[in-house]
């Protein structure tokens, strides 16, 4: 991997941001976010990895907003329990955000990128590679029958979505790969007062506390995006997630 050189200029936005989250990245972090920066932004064309084409504003909008989910989810700062490693599920990973910066400022964090298009995943893989990342691996496959695989079930600290669908959607695939006490991160537009109302007996039915809303607030960020997170509070049916395609067509609860 090439590294372009050290500069107390390179992504502004993203310093700034980080030190008002009392965040400091050291120039390697900085560099190698850098590099995947460019990445995305070259191929985001060829698999539709982002619809973003200005590279400050998808330092903004990508890496600092992946970053700035430490506010709602500040587990991700340290090992989970006291544990060397915590793990982490990206669904819908796409592009690899927020997966990928989260994996690049929190090296104990050992992120799974999941997404349903091979092409995508390729880029991700190229991505790890290129960016020497020992602590993100990417999965091609869908989230409904994955997440009855035993090696995937109940097994992730924390489980990241970011623009896959309505909330009772997100919880119903997410859900079930956290570990009991784990947490489900849905990057939102806000407000999201319907889909909050709306995702109550999702919740209740797959071990889910009331969700909890972080709205970001840094100036560098978009105005109403922010966090949602639903912390696992018991184990989530067998039952669950339903059959592939079923959890956005018929969200739980729907009438």
């Amino acid at each position: 991997m090439s590294l372009p050189a050290q500069s107390d200029q390179l992504l502004p936005k993203l310093r700034a941001g980080c030190a008002a989250l009392d965040l400091t990245l050291t120039n390697a972090q900085l560099e190698r976010l850098n590099v995947y920066l460019g990445l995305l932004l070259q191929q985001r064309g060829r698999v539709n990895l982002t619809a973003i084409r200005d590279p400050a504003e998808a330092e903004r909008v990508l890496l600092l907003e992946s970053i700035a989910a430490v506010v709602a989810v500040p587990g991700l700062r340290a090992p989970a329990g006291g544990s060397a490693q915590t793990r982490l599920l990206d669904l819908g990973a796409g592009g690899g955000i927020p997966g990928i910066p989260l994996a690049l400022a929190f090296p104990h964090v050992d992120v799974t990128l999941l997404d349903a298009t091979r092409k995508k995943v390729e880029f991700l893989q190229h991505a790890a590679r290129e960016l020497d990342l020992a602590n993100v691996s990417a999965l091609w496959g869908r989230a409904e029958p994955l997440a009855h695989a035993p090696a995937h079930r109940a097994q992730y600290d924390f489980v990241t979505a970011r623009g896959i669908g309505n909330l009772a959607t997100v919880v119903e695939l997410a859900l079930p790969f956290c570990a009991l006490g784990g947490t489900a991160a849905v990057f939102k537009s806000l407000p999201i007062d319907d889909e909050l109302e709306a995702a109550v007996p999702a919740l209740e039915v797959l071990g889910g506390e009331p969700p909890r809303v972080t709205p970001f607030d840094l100036p560098a960020l978009p105005a109403r995006h922010g966090v949602v997170t639903v912390r696992k509070r018991s184990s989530t049916p067998d039952a669950y997630p339903r059959r592939v395609g079923v959890p956005a067509k018929r969200p739980l609860g729907e009438k």
